[in-house]
């Protein structure tokens, strides 16, 4: 099996026992996979008499000896290696050297078309997604479409248009809260803040959960929720758990790129 982290011991078996402190990898990066540029934070869990990081920005080398954590934007994927020099316990030992590496892979933004609802908004969203329009009563006050790679995707773009919500953006963020704790499973609210879009305030929220058409997947998912003029709008996006350190900024940028009509 693969490992996300290589922990290399360069001499003999054995060599790297309590460097690790217990830990089932010597050096991490999250997120992993990123977009380019990203920023992603290298943490390591050892100590040594020297330690030296390789890769990236810190091309032939780095002393990290002081520190746990540093952070790079690979533009590309890139492999990182850190090189530690200790002494293992026991009189008369003499200084040896491990190495731990960690390898991050990178995801070019995919290229994005432009959706013109019926009722005048519009969104990017990936070319190489469909986009699916729910059927829905007095549909020029109302719509619902998903943009997705293939009907109910886990990763996914939905725009939700209704007539305008009493309460304005506060009141729309509860409604979607609530519905979203009965169509996941463990839902949990990981932020929620007041924010502004398209000139108006607006609500916008995280959170995660087990949708209850993907029993036992994790998914988090991002919500921007506005009244303007006589509707409102909830639009939000979703992907694997696993995935979110390195999406969340490609599926925001869809989000962000959301214009509600002038009427």
């Amino acid at each position: 099996m693969r490992l996300p982290a290589l922990c290399v011991a360069l001499a003999v078996a054995g060599l790297a026992r309590g460097v690790c402190s217990g830990q089932p990898a010597g050096i991490t990066a999250k997120p992993n996979p990123a977009s380019p540029g990203q920023t992603v934070t290298l943490t390591w869990h050892f100590v040594g008499d020297k330690v030296m990081l390789y890769g990236g920005r810190f091309g032939l080398g780095v002393n990290v000896t002081t520190r746990k954590s540093i952070t790079d934007k690979p533009r590309k994927s890139t492999r990182y290696a850190v090189i530690v020099w200790h002494r293992p316990a026991g009189p008369g030992t003499s200084r040896v050297q491990s190495r731990y590496e960690v390898a991050v892979e990178t995801m070019a933004p995919e290229p994005l078309a432009v959706h013109r609802g019926a009722q005048g908004w519009q969104v990017k969203y990936p070319k190489a997604w469909r986009a699916d329009s729910s059927r829905l009563p007095d549909p020029a006050n109302n719509g619902l479409v998903f943009f997705q790679k293939e009907p109910d995707s886990v990763e996914r773009l939905a725009v939700s248009v209704l007539p305008a919500q009493d309460g304005g953006s506060e009141g729309l963020i509860k409604k979607v809260r609530a519905s979203a704790q009965t169509s996941y499973r463990h839902m949990r609210v990981v932020t929620e803040s007041a924010t502004t879009h398209a000139g108006v305030p607006a609500a916008w929220m995280v959170f995660s959960g087990q949708p209850e058409t993907h029993p036992g997947v994790g998914t988090q998912s991002m919500v921007l929720a506005f009244v303007k003029g006589a509707r409102a709008y909830v639009v939000s996006a979703r992907t694997r758990a696993t995935r979110y350190g390195a999406r969340a900024t490609a599926l925001e940028r869809m989000i962000r790129s959301f214009t509600p009509s002038r009427k």
